[in-house]
């Protein structure tokens, strides 16, 4: 690779990074900031947590086209929309007025979030030299925002009202885009071709089997993440006591678990390298299932404890998810394949978490059914993966990612 190659290589890769940051430090804001906004609104905290279903399933369907005009117009050009439209969907809520101007904010943060999966990914498999540590990186950022997201919006609602932790994070978004794109701007016009990779035959019946068996896996396992990230603050209100009563405790707390769970990515990205990824994949779904349970049975400090050993369970997968997908996903198809995985992760799952957890509010209280409900979502991906994903002996030549059975 020649200098210029690598400074494009490299300043996308750190663009591509950041942006994966801010994708979920925005879309984790509203899930502790609710928590302190009932007396402004009038509404229980049922009602005001529907208002997300609108972003959530836009967060997922939208990765589709988002993929498909990422690979005919310019992916650090849909990265750039992405932060623009975030950032102001985050601004719309923090000066909302009514419950329809926060559900509007909201679809309209998730519709740009939507931008980051399918492009990041692609873009980074294009300029990346080593796939497998770029990915392993990428996904320790997208942690750091995950973990920030819920410490971010409880300190700013505690300290400066609800409305700060949007308005502020808002305002990051849209000023650390333009800054981003000022700054690579010359770089990224001399960054290198996408790579491919070759050995992946769409017409062979292996591979629509392993595609179809990765959609019905990934179904259960976006599930399990989308309703653990939204319910988290919830859970833990009910199991910590004290600590549970004020928003900002709160979000010290889903943060801490937050950033000690990213680092299960560099467990799974271990087994994923050294074990067969398939029955990797398994394992960490089958491990996760009984933990749920006794989450729903536990409280105080052993909660805290169970809820970290169930993320990491399923963060830990995603490499061994990733790979599978990367595998078994034709060169020309494989942003698509990106894009239909999110659908499937966050659309079919941000049009189920909400009213999940409302129901489980209003019917019971507490979130343990819901908690019941996603040990049973990462069994089922267990068994689909064991049962109908095909073994393969050796890796496809010329790979972007990690060897895979």
């Amino acid at each position: 690779m020649t200098a210029p190659q690598s400074t494009a290589s490299f300043a996308a890769v750190a663009f591509n990074n950041v942006a994966h940051c801010f994708n979920h430090l925005l879309m984790l804001l509203y899930p502790t900031a609710v928590l302190a906004m009932g007396p402004s609104f009038g509404v229980g905290y049922a009602d005001l947590i529907e208002l997300a279903t609108p972003g959530l399933v836009l967060y997922g369907i939208a990765a589709l086209p988002a993929g498909w005009l990422g690979d005919r117009w310019s992916q650090p050009g849909m990265i750039g929309i992405g932060y623009l439209g975030s950032g102001a969907g985050a601004l719309i809520v923090g000066f909302a007025d009514t419950t329809f101007e926060i559900g509007l904010g909201l679809a309209l943060l998730g519709l740009f979030a939507a931008i980051y999966h399918p492009v990041g990914i692609a873009w980074l498999v294009a300029t990346s030299k080593n796939t497998g540590r770029a990915l392993g990186i990428n996904g320790i950022f997208g942690s750091i925002g995950v973990a920030a997201g819920p410490l971010l919006a409880g300190a700013l609602a505690e300290l400066w009202g609800w409305r700060a932790a949007f308005l502020v994070p808002g305002v990051a978004s849209i000023a650390a885009g333009l800054a981003l794109a000022l700054m690579i701007r010359g770089a990224l016009a001399a960054a290198p071709p996408a790579s491919r990779r070759s050995g992946v035959d769409d017409r062979r019946p292996e591979t629509l089997r392993a595609l179809i068996a990765l959609g019905l896996c990934v179904l259960g396992t976006g599930f399990v993440y989308s309703a653990a990230s939204v319910a988290m603050p919830k859970i833990f209100s009910e199991r910590l006591g004290e600590w549970g009563t004020n928003a900002m405790g709160i979000g010290v707390v889903v943060s801490v678990v937050y950033v000690v769970t990213a680092f299960s990515q560099v467990v799974g990205g271990w087994l994923t390298d050294n074990f067969t990824t398939k029955w990797v994949y398994v394992a960490l779904q089958t491990v996760l299932a009984p933990v749920a349970v006794l989450v729903a049975l536990s409280a105080g400090a052993p909660a805290v404890f169970l809820v970290f050993l169930m993320l990491s369970c399923n963060v830990a997968g995603g490499p061994a998810e990733n790979t599978l997908i990367a595998r078994w996903s034709p060169d020309r198809w494989l942003s698509v394949v990106y894009g239909v995985k999110f659908v499937l992760t966050l659309g079919i799952s941000g049009m189920l978490v909400p009213p999940a957890i409302a129901y489980f509010e209003r019917t019971q209280g507490r979130m343990d059914g819901l908690l019941y409900l996603i040990g049973g979502s990462a069994l089922a991906a267990a068994a689909v993966a064991a049962l109908l994903l095909p073994s393969v002996r050796s890796a496809p030549p010329a790979a972007a990612t990690q060897a895979a059975e």
